[in-house]
């Protein structure tokens, strides 16, 4: 099979002229001609299986051997594809007959190593990459990472061990964790005093959470300024 001049004729949508002679043949050729167009919509897929559904309609003494398939411009990873045949009768009109196509197409994703919590933080060895069928996904996948080594993410959600990650699977986690100890400075213009907090809310930097003394539950609010550190500013007054 011709990868490349399959793939001329499929990115117009209609095909004609490329199939080979004989319905498997011409399956062949259908095959050839749907792999490139699913390759061109999706280039990162890198391996796929493409199984007719329904055989070639017999071809009548009255259809010329001149061919063609129809593949829609649209064309998606559905489990179920269908394209279509093209003949030409003797007096020139065409036919459509649909061909019906189970489909696998399999791309590298990020895939769950263990199973994590809602809220959990993921490290490094938490995650790797597999080869999966991608075919029909609900979401968008994870095909690279997304920086676990140099930067705190946590799961959004419970995933279990082996699951595909989903680009909404993950977020970076904020530097302060409600539930969390964290140093506290307190910074004016002649003096710099560092104590301890728990903190009451999580927050991002430049987040303003509610912070409260260990054993009580007194509660005044500070800045977050880094991964578990807030500070709050006073003036001095003379």
């Amino acid at each position: 099979m011709e990868f490349a001049g399959l793939a001329l004729c499929a990115l117009g949508a209609l095909w004609s002229g490329c199939a080979s002679s004989g319905e498997s043949g011409t399956l062949e050729a259908a095959r050839g001609a749907l792999a490139a167009a699913l390759q061109a919509r999706h280039p990162e897929v890198t391996r796929l299986e493409l199984t007719p559904l329904s055989a070639e309609p017999r071809r009548r003494p009255a259809l010329t051997s001149r061919s063609g398939f129809e593949i829609p411009a649209d064309v998606a990873l559905e489990r179920r594809i269908r394209i279509w045949l093209i003949t030409a009768d003797q007096d020139g009109a065409n036919r459509r007959a649909p061909l019906w196509w189970a489909a696998k197409a399999f791309a590298p994703v990020m895939v769950v190593r263990r199973g994590l919590r809602a809220g959990e933080q993921v490290h490094p060895g938490d995650i790797s990459v597999e080869e999966r069928d991608v075919t029909e996904s609900s979401e968008p996948l994870l095909r690279v990472d997304p920086g676990i080594g140099s930067t705190r993410w946590r799961a959004t959600r419970f995933i279990r061990a082996g699951a595909a990650l989903r680009r909404s699977d993950l977020e970076p986690a904020p530097e302060v964790l409600r539930g969390q100890e964290i140093r506290v400075s307190i910074v004016s213009d002649v003096f710099n005093i560092e104590t301890t907090g728990v903190a009451r809310d999580e927050g991002r930097l430049g987040d303003v959470i509610a912070v409260s003394k260990p054993g009580t539950a007194e509660r005044y609010f500070a800045q977050v300024t880094g991964e578990r550190e807030a500070s709050i500013r006073r003036s001095h007054e003379p």
